[in-house]
């Protein structure tokens, strides 16, 4: 939609597309989540889809002066750095720089895996006995995170929390303490 406006010109493709990447960044932050050990496949689409979303909205502030268009294009940009930052402590051992125990993280990769193996085995066939061990599975993950945001928040914070600060409250704290800020993407 965005090449679409490029060649039309037609700003509601624009728009379009920027709804469009409202989608794909809740998508990315449920991947984050859920499909983390797919490094390199979250890095690239998040990459990719980041960077259309800035540009798309920044494209829609220079056209509209709507301050909605800037405020998501900063947004998506700290969400980029977000997501960046988290991969690099990921790769970086993160999982050790918070101490959390090796059979914990293979706890929880082992949940993972057999939730994800239960729900594609309970969509091709739909078992009852199956559904009952899924639910008892999830009952498990569900325990284990909750020990590990209570037990070991830096690394919960790092893989489960996408919250941003908005443009607005950044620019509040740094006129309170008289200072600038850098940005890139």
């Amino acid at each position: 939609l965005g090449k679409r406006y490029e060649t039309s010109g037609n700003t509601e493709d624009l728009i379009a597309a920027a709804q469009t990447i409202t989608i794909c960044d809740k998508l990315l932050d449920s991947l984050r989540v859920s499909h983390i050990q797919d490094r390199d496949v979250l890095g690239e689409s998040a990459k990719s889809i980041y960077e259309d979303a800035i540009h798309i909205n920044y494209q829609l502030y220079q056209l509209t002066k709507d301050k909605k268009y800037i405020d998501q294009a900063f947004s998506y940009s700290e969400k980029s750095k977000g997501i960046v930052m988290l991969l690099m402590l990921l790769e970086s051992g993160a999982k050790e720089f918070a101490n959390i125990p090796k059979e914990l993280l293979d706890r929880e990769h082992e949940l993972r895996t057999s939730i994800s193996n239960l729900e594609s085995s309970i969509a091709e066939r739909g078992n009852d006995l199956q559904g009952k061990l899924l639910f008892k599975k999830h009952q498990e993950y569900q325990t284990l995170i909750e020990q590990l945001e209570v037990n070991y928040n830096l690394y919960y914070k790092a893989k489960y929390d996408v919250n941003i600060q908005n443009i607005q409250d950044v620019q509040t704290s740094l006129i309170a303490q008289d200072k600038a800020a850098i940005s890139y993407f």
